[in-house]
């Protein structure tokens, strides 16, 4: 017999047997490796009320962290999190404060209000974000990260208001949760 995947949306519930689940992987995997193909600045973001405007770049896993080494004026994805076309909880992250205590292209991510348009250009497809919440959480909380069901896009940065200079860290990260609604 051949498994059965389950997926409920609202209140009604769906099946979808392992073949359409194969391929549904492959499709995402597909598009996954054509974003990878394009240009640098095909996939950007846009934040129009900070002024923000950015390609998105890849911030691989080091085996224990990200290697934030190359954020110092562009967003990044952090590897391991969803990636656009695939369902999940998909995780930007980008600098509030540089090195020099100059701001980062995310210094104001905490000005954001629920109701806020974040812009996505996947080169041949737009996407808009509405944002639903703006917190701070722990810098060792790692569940703003954690995968969702449905598609959902995280932003995440340092709270500068929590630096501690003796230590040279962040006590609390800001957090901007978002909905896809076109």
């Amino acid at each position: 017999m051949v498994g059965k995947a389950t997926q409920s949306v609202g209140r009604k519930s769906y099946s979808m047997d392992a073949y359409s689940q194969i391929i549904l992987y492959f499709i995402a995997l597909l598009l996954r490796l054509v974003s990878a193909a394009m240009p640098e600045n095909a996939i950007s973001i846009s934040i129009p009320v900070l002024g923000i405007q950015s390609s998105i770049v890849e911030f691989p896993l080091n085996g224990v962290s990200w290697d934030i080494s190359t954020w110092e004026t562009r967003v990044g994805h952090l590897e391991g999190t969803a990636w656009f076309h695939e369902m999940g909880n998909i995780v930007l992250g980008g600098h509030s404060e540089m090195p020099d205590l100059s701001a980062g292209i995310f210094a104001e991510l905490d000005q954001l209000k629920i109701g806020d348009t974040i812009l996505i250009n996947l080169g041949i497809e737009n996407r808009r974000y509405i944002v639903t919440s703006v917190t701070s959480t722990s810098a060792s909380d790692l569940t703003p990260l954690y995968p969702t069901s449905g598609e959902r896009l995280t932003l995440i940065t340092c709270d500068t208001l929590t630096y501690n200079r003796t230590a040279r860290t962040y006590a609390k990260r800001v957090v901007v949760t978002t909905e896809r609604v076109s």
